[in-house]
């Protein structure tokens, strides 16, 4: 199911890019998803295209309503979008955090202005709902959205081969060149996050055009970027499934030295071990597909994997559980926890039971 999301969301993605690189603009648009940085990305772009910039002030309206849908006067936002604009191609207006598109819905009347609204649109203006969560259940202003010609866009991570593309062109556009190792490489470490990614390129960036060098390969990554703490996890596990306690309490200490939060090691962890039993089961393809990890990670995962058995693998993953549990409801200190967890975990590995 979360691959076809993300398969859906790519198409999404790719299509609206499409769009207003043509400079088609529709009249109305409905964005949300979890990557917040290329939702903006795209409504920079449509400002771009629907906006004179002299005359941004005048044909313009940007609100915010947090969640608070009653802040907002129907009546007003419909005359607002039926006003031609002063000298843009369209009048603009982008609605914040409406909540029209959640759950509860809103009431049976209010739908039908909305839709009536949404319909009326005329082709001077454009709308944008800028969402955090939709509720698609409810069809009735999603469709009417759909009629008036307008997209629905559910903007989610990118997956890793879109990303290096977008990775090389930062690069380009620098003037310098990047290493698909290395862009594999700082991917991981962002976490597929565009905002991480993009604020790490800025950085790399200033460090070729200080050294003067043309090509960024995995060292420099090393050198000049966020540390690989996800590598640091892939250490750990190591370490455990040679049933080297020791040195798996050690590698945890160097990440507490380098301020890393406790709950968000076990997160890691936790996420890691579920890796691995799915690695188990998947061929290297299918990981890269179903867990959009770059090709040398689901290298690592498939051969870390066969360190394990599936009955251990899920003895660790619930070990885990429990000490997240025990640490949310007080039971335990954070750091004293993670570290029986980190214990029990090397046990567990050199169980011979299991």
């Amino acid at each position: 199911m979360a691959s076809r999301k993300n398969s859906s969301s790519q198409a999404v993605y790719e299509q609206l890019t499409d769009e207003l690189t043509r400079q088609v603009l529709r009249p109305v648009y409905l964005i949300y998803g979890d990557e917040v940085y290329l939702q903006q990305e795209l409504i920079n772009r449509i400002r771009l295209l629907a906006l004179d910039p002299q005359m941004a002030d005048l044909d313009f309206l940007t609100m915010d309503l947090e969640g608070y849908a009653s802040r907002l006067d129907l009546n007003k936002l419909t005359g607002q979008l039926q006003t031609p604009p002063f000298l843009s191609p369209r009048r603009l207006i982008l609605l914040r955090r409406s909540h029209y598109f959640t759950t509860p819905r809103p009431a049976d009347e209010l739908q039908k202005q909305l839709r009536q609204m949404v319909l009326a649109i005329p082709s001077s203006s454009c709308l944008i709902f800028w969402e955090d969560k939709v509720d698609l259940r409810s069809k009735l202003l999603p469709q009417a959205i759909g009629t008036a010609g307008g997209l629905t866009a559910e903007i989610n991570k990118l997956d890793v081969y879109t990303l290096e593309k977008k990775l090389g062109q930062l690069a380009k556009q620098a003037g310098f060149r990047l290493t698909a190792e290395a862009s594999d490489s700082l991917i991981y470490r962002c976490d597929s996050d565009m905002a991480a990614l993009s604020n790490e390129m800025k950085k790399l960036a200033l460090y070729m055009q200080w050294k003067q060098l043309k090509t960024a390969d995995i060292n420099l990554i090393e050198t000049v970027c966020c540390p690989d703490q996800r590598g640091s996890i892939f250490d750990l596990t190591a370490a455990l499934s040679k049933g080297d306690t020791t040195g798996a309490l050690m590698i945890m200490q160097t990440l507490r030295l380098q301020k890393e939060p406790i709950q968000l090691m076990l997160l890691m962890l936790s996420r890691h071990f579920r890796q691995l039993i799915c690695a188990r089961e998947w061929s290297e393809r299918e990981i890269i597909e179903h867990l959009r990890v770059p090709p040398f990670v689901a290298a690592r995962l498939k051969k870390q994997a066969a360190a394990f058995n599936y009955n251990k693998l899920a003895a660790l993953y619930e070990a885990c559980f429990r000490t997240d549990r025990d640490i949310k409801s007080g039971k335990i200190e954070d750091g004293l926890g993670f570290e029986l967890l980190i214990t029990q975990a090397g046990r567990l590995a050199a169980s011979q039971s299991l």
